[in-house]
């Protein structure tokens, strides 16, 4: 009798894909096509959109000339030169300390920290970014279920048997045999 080892695995993936598209509205094909026509052939078709078009109006005049105009007209105060005296001075220093005082109180804080400070904030920031391996979770699942010294010991050896997928890599027959 011929015996045939077939081995069907399954495996189970994510992926995450990300599109990115531009829908050009009429506006912007327009646009596009007016910037890309010479300024001669753009004469005319401006010519033939103000006929097409009876709410387009023409006008000569140079928009330049109407901001300038604009400008002109509005009465700008002269410059002064700023001028402080020490009762400003010690009002800022007052503000400064005030400040700092304020801040110093609440807990978020610190604009010096110790050296002992950095490194325990440090390591805070680098535990709390450590990923728990699914071998490691599943353990302490194990040592939270398990009393016993032997249960534990095969809960370790069917753990060590997963994936990083989570799918158990050894045929049930060999974890039988341990």
């Amino acid at each position: 009798m011929c015996s045939m080892n077939m081995d069907f695995r399954q495996k189970q993936t994510q992926s995450l894909k990300q599109l990115q598209r531009l829908i050009m509205s009429p506006q912007m094909q327009q646009a596009i096509h007016l910037m890309q026509v010479p300024i001669m052939e753009l004469s005319m078709v401006i010519q033939t959109e103000l006929e097409q078009n009876p709410v387009l109006e023409y006008s000569e005049e140079d928009p330049e000339e109407e901001n300038s105009e604009a400008n002109e007209s509005e009465d700008t105060p002269p410059e002064e030169e700023l001028s402080f005296n020490d009762n400003d001075f010690e009002i800022l220093k007052r503000l400064d300390e005030d400040f700092r005082d304020h801040f110093a109180e609440s807990e978020n804080f610190h604009p010096k920290r110790t050296a002992e400070e950095e490194k325990r904030k440090s390591f805070l920031e680098q535990s709390i970014l450590a990923e728990e391996s699914l071998f490691e979770h599943l353990m302490q699942q194990a040592k939270e279920t398990f009393e016993e010294q032997e249960d534990l010991e095969m809960a370790e050896e069917i753990i060590g048997n997963f994936d990083e997928s989570g799918f158990l890599q050894t045929p049930l027959e060999e974890i039988a045999l341990l």
